[in-house]
């Protein structure tokens, strides 16, 4: 192919790693915005003219070492990730586009001669069919979620994901050895391709499932004991029921007349102290829930918190499983919990809104503008009065968006002061 030609294709293998790695990054195509748009064409204009000179050079036979430095530079200049992130979307971005890129040759192959697959046109009429592909595994393939099992340090994902690479680039070192002898074998490839993504699929697939049950283990483990002091309480205010059951049938004994029973019954029950903070719990459905809130309650006590639970969704049924439930609850009570307000109060809300669950966490605050409340989602952001507002939000939103659940924050007074409420809405 002539310069020109070879830059066309480059082009084209570099519009598909922006499809690609677009999704795998989460950016949504952000990095299209006012003031860079000139950067980002003079980028995909200026990186295949490079590609197409480089091939005509003496070292053309490795084309694929100096083509992998400036798919990582440009993934780098896309996204401004940190140098392992770079990498690790540029080696799954790889992964993807080398077996569409296999499959939709060993068609070509299957349609027409080798000799004329190697021509330039041969090369429009394979791009016709890839690029198609990949906007379909941009739109309806969650890839974002590979990158975050890498980041959340998964040994089995991410072992896999290097032995799919490390396999599929050798394929392509072969390609740029002898085109036509990679094209001969590309049925066999081809299988081989689907095959190593089929295995890899159902050891990834037992692997996540494994970390799952481990996940929901840890928290069972973490919270069956404070379930079992829940219980506990319960005997003993059943014990004390029972006493008091006991005192309620002796007034009547001896009491003389009904005015006289009527009044000890109003000045004995005005006198008991009613935990209806433990009543309600006890009737939560998610008994982790209740034991992880139960151990929430002491914790205020001890803080000094006004913690108060309402709850009306007793049910609380939603997709996320149990310990995403407690990371999202957990973080929104600890961020509630660690602001510097003196005589901080804290209302927690659980009901039911529409066909949606709702979570609302308040807690007594002075008033924050709302262009500061738009920030706190931001990965890192923090303010002094909000000490876990960061990362932590960041993660729970993550989560929420997952299960297609919405988070938003706001300002609200009540009783003549103002409350910071985090409301969570789950399917």
């Amino acid at each position: 192919m002539s310069i020109i030609e070879t830059a066309i294709m480059s082009l084209f293998d570099l519009f598909g790693v922006l499809i690609i790695s677009n999704k795998i990054a989460n950016d949504k195509f952000n990095f299209i915005k006012k003031g860079k748009k000139l950067n980002f064409f003079l980028i995909i204009c200026i990186l295949p003219l490079i590609m197409g000179l480089m091939q005509k050079t003496d070292f053309d036979k490795y084309s694929y070492i100096y083509g992998a430095i400036v798919t990582i530079f440009f993934i780098y200049l896309l996204y401004k990730k940190n140098f392992i992130e770079t990498v690790y979307i540029y080696i799954i971005c790889t992964i993807i586009i080398l077996i569409v890129q296999f499959l939709v040759l060993a068609v070509l192959v299957a349609l027409f001669d080798i000799e004329e697959v190697l021509t330039f046109r041969g090369g429009i009429l394979a791009q016709s069919l890839i690029v198609p592909s990949f906007l379909l595994i941009n739109k309806y393939i969650s890839l974002n979620y590979l990158l975050e099992y890498i980041n959340k340090k998964n040994r089995v994902f991410t072992g896999l994901m290097l032995s799919m690479f490390i396999i599929l680039t050798s394929f392509l070192v072969y390609r740029y050895i002898t085109m036509e002898g990679l094209l001969k074998d590309i049925l066999i490839i081809a299988i081989l391709t689907i095959g190593l993504l089929f295995v890899n699929l159902v050891v990834v697939k037992n692997g996540l499932r494994n970390e799952y049950e481990e996940k929901m283990l840890d928290t069972y483990k973490k919270y069956f004991p404070v379930i079992n002091e829940l219980m506990k309480e319960l005997r003993s205010k059943q014990h004390e029921f029972d006493n008091h059951i006991q005192a309620i049938n002796m007034i009547t004994i001896t009491s003389t007349d009904y005015d006289s029973i009527v009044n000890s019954m109003k000045n004995y029950i005005n006198d008991l102290e009613i935990d209806s903070e433990f009543n309600k719990l006890i009737k939560l459905d998610n008994k982790i829930l209740a034991g992880f809130l139960y151990q929430k309650t002491k914790k205020a006590k001890e803080y000094d918190i006004d913690f108060q639970i309402e709850i009306q969704d007793y049910e609380l049924k939603t997709n996320l499983k149990d310990y995403e439930l407690i990371e999202v609850i957990g973080n929104l009570i600890d961020n509630a919990f660690e602001t510097e307000v003196k005589n901080n109060k804290v209302i927690l809300s659980l009901e039911k809104e529409k066909s949606m669950s709702a979570i609302e966490i308040k807690n007594l605050h002075s008033y924050i503008d709302i262009n500061t409340l738009s920030k706190f989602f931001n990965p890192g952001y923090s303010t002094k009065l909000n000490k876990g507002h960061g990362n932590g939000l960041t993660n729970i939103k993550k989560i929420i968006s997952k299960n297609h659940g919405l988070i938003s924050v706001q300002n609200q007074s009540l009783d003549g002061s103002n409350y910071i409420v985090f409301k969570v809405l789950l399917v």
